[in-house]
């Protein structure tokens, strides 16, 4: 019976905790902006996310700072650690999303801008941009395990002739 009691005390505990918490609450961004809490802004409609910002993003409030490029110690980011870049960066949602929005100054666009992809047929995701080694060894590996499937058979074919003699 004492079970039953605190079983029954728990389940109304954890019961009362779920239902306080309310499912659609909406923080109305503040008057002054705060900058060190970005604050997501409820929108109906999800904005394109095409490379072109829309309206919808004026809405939304801003917060600003500099971001440095790290140190992780594996030579990642040779040549521009310790760089600084100046942030904006927004954020909005709606029933199923969140959206970010991120912007910042760059002095010096890239030139060379290839997107990379993942292809799952391929063994690489870009041909021709992995290393001749690696590219080497992978398709020696391939041959080496034909190469032993194919002696395999021939040795049973051999087995079963010696068995019929």
């Amino acid at each position: 019976m004492k079970f039953f009691k605190i079983l029954s005390v728990f389940a109304f505990v954890v019961l009362a905790f779920m239902y306080c918490t309310k499912t659609d609450q909406i923080v109305a961004p503040t008057a002054t902006a705060n900058t060190s809490e970005l604050t997501a802004l409820k929108t109906a409609n999800a904005p394109n996310i095409d490379g072109v910002i829309d309206t919808a993003w004026a809405k939304a409030t801003a917060i600003n700072f500099t971001a440095a490029v790290p140190d992780p110690g594996n030579a990642l980011f040779a040549g521009y650690v310790g760089e600084k870049y100046p942030v904006s960066l927004k954020a909005m949602y709606d029933d199923q999303y969140v959206y970010f929005l991120a912007q910042y100054a760059d002095a010096d666009p890239s030139q060379k801008v290839a997107p990379w992809y993942f292809d799952h047929r391929s063994l690489f995701a870009r041909r021709g941009h992995s290393p001749i080694w690696l590219e080497l060894l992978a398709y020696g590996i391939v041959a080496v395990v034909w190469a032993v499937i194919i002696y395999l058979l021939f040795q049973i074919r051999n087995i079963k002739k010696l068995g019929l003699e």
